[in-house]
């Protein structure tokens, strides 16, 4: 009796593994799609909805190809791993025309879910196939990079690969710029649709923002350079709206040009202006965040004053020169590019005292880049007299800065001397003819002048 209640136990225990653990194998094991594979599914009376558990292990593309046989219609649902929809439709069909639908999505490694299933109140009945293919996606771009705070750094001179997926719509990079120049961005984009990129500071202010069309077989370009101060700035590439499933790969390559300007900043108004050296060339620089550079000139005497203005920015850039009453001396504007630089050389005879010269941008903030300036004083030139000197005459004298160095020239031959402690100077001559031209001139670190004159009865 004992040995026919255990050989009874054993049985039953048995059965019931059996039913219970039985189906849940043979259930997980068709319901589980691979990533390049075919499975065959149906919906009966019975069970009108069949689940599949996708497992992506990195990033990259899946397609599947969904065939229905099912009489009428059936819903189809693609989800991820927290239940989020990312693909929702219906697909008519029947056993004598199935009806056919091809699906491509740009995914994160994880685990996802595709859902077939009937809701209609006829219990649609019938078979379907489902086939996959994934294609596995390399990239550059170190996750997480959404923000600014996770911002990815990018380095200058290396193409960085990137990739916009279905759960990560946008990708940060962080520039860092240790001094003033031009940064030059070439991105290529082969998201299927629109890209959207964005250049913003430290602040958050957008530089600028552009949306790009491409596709896998015709990818988009962009290329732009943008003038900047020394700073922290972030690219944000993301898909083309808040409604778009638009993604894919994309590269973008990065490069610096230092403009290796000499102006001190800040130096955007009479306030911060810097006091400009006479007879020294400088190199300024207009950028996106910096569009205007004001520098002062202090005039001691009456005195001849030239501006030399060399304009490397693109399109058009304003000179002006205003005393301390604001009031406009000079206004000119200055058309040129970096390839081809547009100049203006004024002279203006000012009195003495403080005035401003400012170098700005024209209306729009595009109108950026390098220039040189130059401004010279006749107060700085040496100071030369000559006495005059006749027919009669058998020297030439004058004065100057003592110890200088004096030239004169008659005809094709010159003479130099030196002047005394007392600044003169003398030059023994033989008698010249009437109407002849006779030059003193006397040079320093500014410059020469000259002084002409001519030989009277």
């Amino acid at each position: 009796m004992i040995s026919y209640l255990k050989r009874w136990l054993t049985i039953v225990t048995g059965v019931f593994l059996l039913v219970a653990l039985g189906p849940q194998m043979v259930t997980a094991e068709e319901r589980t799609l691979p990533l390049n594979g075919v499975v065959h599914g149906e919906l009966t009376a019975e069970q009108n909805r069949q689940t599949y558990t996708l497992q992506v292990t990195e990033t990259g593309n899946v397609t599947i190809d969904f065939t229905t046989m099912v009489d009428d219609t059936v819903n189809i649902v693609f989800q991820d791993g927290m239940n989020n929809p990312i693909y929702d439709t219906w697909i008519s069909g029947s056993a004598s025309s199935p009806g056919r639908k091809v699906m491509s999505w740009n995914l994160e490694a994880g685990e996802y879910q595709f859902i077939v299933y009937d809701d209609s109140y006829r219990t649609n009945q019938g078979k379907f196939t489902i086939k996959t293919s994934f294609t596995s996606v390399k990239t550059d771009d170190i996750e997480p990079n959404n923000g600014t705070a996770e911002a990815q750094l990018l380095k200058f001179g290396q193409t960085t690969k990137g990739f916009l997926s279905v759960q990560d719509e946008v990708d940060v990079y962080e520039v860092k710029l240790t001094k003033a120049g031009r940064l030059h961005l070439n991105l290529s984009t082969y998201v299927d649709d629109t890209l959207r990129v964005s250049l913003t500071d430290d602040m958050n202010q957008q530089a600028f923002y552009e949306s790009i069309s491409g596709s896998k077989k015709n990818p988009g370009k962009f290329v732009r350079y943008i003038d900047l101060e020394a700073g922290t700035y972030h690219i944000s590439i993301q898909d083309g709206g808040p409604y778009s499933t638009d993604t894919g790969m994309y590269q973008l390559k990065s490069t610096f040009v230092p403009a290796l300007n000499q102006e001190a900043e800040p130096n955007n108004g009479s306030v911060e202006a810097k006091l400009f050296p006479f007879y020294q060339s400088r190199t300024g620089f207009l950028s996106w965040n910096d569009s205007v550079d004001v520098y002062k000139i202090v005039i001691p005497k009456t005195s001849k004053v030239g501006i030399d203005f060399t304009s490397y920015v693109d399109e058009k850039a304003i000179l002006t020169l205003y005393d301390v009453d604001n009031i406009k001396v000079i206004e000119d504007y200055v058309y040129g590019s970096t390839k081809a630089p547009g100049r203006a050389k004024k002279s203006v005879t000012l009195t003495r005292g403080t005035y401003y010269l400012s170098i700005s941008d024209g209306p729009w903030q595009s109108e950026t880049g390098k220039y040189l300036l130059k401004v010279t004083s006749s107060h700085l030139l040496p100071v030369v007299t000559v006495n005059s000197v006749t027919a009669r005459s058998t020297k030439v004298s004058g004065k100057t800065e003592k110890g200088a160095t004096v030239t004169m020239t008659i005809g094709k031959k010159s003479y130099k001397r030196t002047a005394d402690a007392k600044g003169n100077y003398s030059f023994s001559i033989s008698k010249q003819k009437a109407g002849t031209s006779i030059k003193i001139s006397r040079k320093n670190k500014y410059g020469t002048s000259v002084k002409s004159v001519k030989v009277s009865k």
